[in-house]
């Protein structure tokens, strides 16, 4: 058999065969761990890294003491030495009496140690993380299709609710990034385990890299004045995080809120989908309140999700491509007890009761129900 010559003696050529093999596992199973969750990524990596100890352990230990010591004289004592010795924190059976076996021991104890020192951590990270949002620990990395709210006002909860009452996925949360001191209070218990704080900038690219935004549906971006912020600066900061997230992610549904009008055309350049002009809608509402009598309680009831009839967006489907508006309004009323109130075209402007409409390829449909609508 082959052998290579070491200063303490030959080694058997199967000894360094084992020590590779162990080596190529890593490689093999590392871009499989990188697919799990945060805390079983962890303990498979420690797995993995105790597999390998192991077999480089009891490798180095065959080549210093087989020769001095018959209990390290065959690859199963050393193996099952060093596993003893990994678990326990000391050498069992008994100390190596070469130097060579020392210095091999001490390098085994101290990853037992590690591997003790990163199993508590994860546990401990786990059972904190659920303590403190009331749910399961969020693996960032595993986001997908998820909204993100880039800071935090008084109508983020709004928002929450809302969210929340459309019916999107439990096992989806909402992500919120927000720098503001301290943890927002909620005035609803239940909505607080939905949401998945991440305390940090969402203007800096590594935060909403972070948050996922490359794989999330939609993105809110709300008017963040916290730390004694101007309108104008939490405008600006609006801006600026909304441009960037289009860079990201151009798929991402965005729509900004901002207090001055005279920013919207930068929403408009950087291709934002939607805007809200803080506090101008309110007054709008005020005004047809004042105009109309009773529109009031149609817009609390449209505008909401938690009782009655509702604005869906429907796409249309390829039967109705060609087709007139006219002629789906009253099918849908008809066959849906549903209200077409409009169209968005497929380059992103919208036609509301437009007089005539042929309905084309991309377009959706916007109308009045008390239920979702597939066509």
């Amino acid at each position: 058999m082959a052998t290579l010559f070491l200063p303490v003696g030959p080694m058997p050529a199967f000894l360094l065969l084992r020590l590779f093999r162990a080596l190529r596992l890593f490689w093999v199973i590392e871009p499989f761990a990188r697919r799990l969750r945060g805390g079983t990524r962890a303990l498979v990596r420690v797995a993995l890294a105790a597999v390998i100890v192991v077999v480089a352990g009891s490798t180095s230990l065959l080549v210093f003491e087989r020769s001095e010591n018959p209990s390290l004289a065959t690859p199963s004592l050393a193996g099952w030495s060093v596993f003893y010795s990994l678990v326990s924190g000391e050498p069992i059976p008994a100390p190596p009496s070469t130097w060579g076996g020392r210095v091999t021991s001490m390098l085994v104890i101290a990853a037992g140690l590690a591997g003790f020192a990163t199993i508590a951590g994860t546990a401990g990270a786990l059972v904190t993380e659920t303590i403190r949002i009331g749910g399961p620990m969020v693996d960032w990395e595993e986001l997908e299709g998820h909204l993100v709210i880039c800071g935090w006002n008084r109508k983020a909860e709004l928002v929450v609710r809302e969210v929340t009452q459309a019916g999107q996925r439990a096992d989806a949360p909402i992500v919120v990034i927000t720098d503001a001191e301290g943890e927002p209070i909620f005035f609803d218990p239940l909505l607080r385990a939905r949401v998945q704080f991440l305390h940090a900038d969402f203007t800096e690219v590594a935060t909403l890299e972070r948050a996922g935004i490359r794989r999330a549906s939609k993105c809110i971006l709300l008017t963040d004045t916290s730390r004694g912020r101007s309108e104008r600066d939490a405008d600006a900061r609006t801006i600026l995080a909304a441009l960037t997230i289009e860079r990201l992610n151009r798929d991402v549904y965005t729509c900004a809120e901002v207090h001055s009008r005279e920013h919207v055309p930068h929403l408009r350049m950087g291709n934002v989908n939607d805007y809200v002009v803080s506090g101008e809608h309110s007054a709008f509402l005020l005004a047809q309140a004042a105009l109309t009598k009773g529109v009031m309680g149609i817009f609390q009831e449209l505008l909401t999700l938690e009782y009655g009839n509702k604005f869906v967006s429907v796409p249309v489907p390829e039967a109705w491509v060609g087709r007139g508006f006219r002629e789906l309004l009253a099918h849908m009323k008809d066959s849906h007890d549903a209200l077409l109130v409009g169209v968005q075209c497929a380059d992103g402007t919208t036609k509301v009761n437009p007089t005539k409409h042929t309905f084309e390829k991309g377009e959706a449909l916007v109308v009045i129900s008390s239920r979702d609508i597939t066509l």
